[in-house]
């Protein structure tokens, strides 16, 4: 009886180990996940201010441009008013692209965090899996203790095989 219960220990053994593996795996996965969620997160909040900060930029170069202009060119009319127009058009599409930019930098980033919260929730539910896969190493410790019979056999030989 006493291969029986070495048997059956080492099953409990070997089925506490994959728990503990599978529990510790997952719990250092999920931090990872958190840390880099977090990070997504604070990059997607950079991204938005340094489209502010861009934008800000461009406009300040364009009034120094607006500036400059004005002071070196004669007002003459219709051609004055046709640079002009053209140059306030082209800092509108600037701004626009820049502001753009900004959005589709930050949503990317929302998207990475959203991905690394997925990330976790499956690292969640699979720690729970391994605890099953520890079930069926014991089951499967307790089955072999209950069905191995060494003095028919002549040692310990796979009573199952699946």
């Amino acid at each position: 009886m006493s291969w029986e219960l070495a048997l059956i220990a080492s099953s409990v053994a070997s089925a506490g180990m994959q728990v503990a593996k599978s529990v510790t795996e997952a719990n250092t996965g999920m931090l990872i996940a958190d840390q880099k969620k977090a990070d997504a997160l604070q990059d997607a909040e950079l991204s938005k201010l340094k489209a502010i900060q861009d934008e800000r930029k461009r406009r300040e170069e364009f009034a120094i441009w607006d500036s400059e202009f004005l002071a070196s060119q004669y007002y003459d009319g219709a051609s004055f008013d046709a640079i002009t127009g053209d140059a306030y058009e082209a800092l509108d599409l600037d701004v626009s692209n820049i502001r753009l930019k900004g959005r589709i930098q930050s949503n990317n980033f929302l998207a990475t965090a959203e991905n690394y919260e997925i990330e976790k929730q499956n690292l969640k539910t699979g720690k729970w899996l391994g605890v099953g896969q520890a079930g069926m190493t014991l089951f499967e410790g307790v089955h072999a203790a209950e069905t191995y019979n060494p003095k028919k056999t002549g040692g310990l030989k796979r009573a199952f095989t699946w």
